[in-house]
């Protein structure tokens, strides 16, 4: 499994990605590559539980792309069962959570 260290100070858990997630993101990016690079943009700012909270601005801004697409793209990713939304704000660049699919992220108590 691949390990990625949480981003929530208040938590102590591991967050680790399957081997099969990592060849299926892979194929993703070479597919779709800005559908991709935000699925690999959320992993980047996942949490306790696999949640995601980030303003839309902040990954339309590091995936180089309009608000409109990532909308467009997001939906492409629940679509795809690699998350679920929970949470998404009306206002253009506005706040976004999700959920990283379990089938793809663990998350592993010390």
């Amino acid at each position: 499994m691949t390990e990625l260290a949480s981003n929530s100070p208040a938590s102590q858990d591991t967050v680790c990605f399957t081997p099969e997630a990592m060849r299926c993101a892979l194929k993703l990016v070479l597919s779709h590559r800005s559908c991709g690079a935000i699925l690999l943009a959320l992993w980047s700012n996942v949490g306790e539980g696999g949640v995601v909270r980030v303003s839309q601005a902040a990954i339309a801004h590091e995936c180089d792309i309009t608000l409109r697409k990532l909308t467009k793209e997001l939906a492409h990713l629940v679509d795809g069962g690699w998350i679920e939304l929970i949470n998404v704000s009306i206002e253009p660049g506005g706040s976004l959570e999700c959920v990283i699919s379990p089938l793809v992220l663990q998350t592993i108590r010390p």
